[in-house]
């Protein structure tokens, strides 16, 4: 009985270093993603890529940013990708329309959500 205690709590505590470590690696992620993102568009802003010396660079600091952002959200289990398969007559402009401004209304859903965790969690 004792050692069936032992071994709980053993587990128990390896499961929450574990925990700690993939939330500092996922914290990590983002910040690495937003970091790579942020010097894309500063250099896109600016207009002049100062920071990037090729064309190839620009590419390379968005893939990591987009992967660092992938690998984080399947850390915490949120989707890595939007993908889906909608047939949809395209001589029906207006249904088109409709869907289109439905994918739309679907993402800024999920970013508002994303955002307000965000919040609570830093007011937290």
């Amino acid at each position: 009985m004792v050692d069936v205690k032992t071994n709980e709590k053993t587990l128990d505590k390896i499961a929450e270093k574990k925990s700690i470590e993939l939330t500092d690696l996922t914290d990590k992620l983002k910040a690495t993603s937003n970091e790579a993102l942020q010097k894309v568009l500063t250099a896109l802003q600016s207009g002049v890529v100062s920071d990037l010396e090729k064309p190839s660079d620009l590419l390379n600091m968005t893939k990591v940013g987009v992967e660092s952002s992938k690998l984080a959200n399947l850390l915490e289990g949120n989707p890595t990708s939007i993908s889906g398969n909608v047939s949809i007559d395209t001589d029906d402009v207006v249904a088109l329309k409709k869907h289109i401004a439905d994918l739309y209304q679907s993402i800024n859903d999920d970013l508002y959500i994303r955002q307000q965790e965000e919040t609570v969690k830093k007011l937290n």
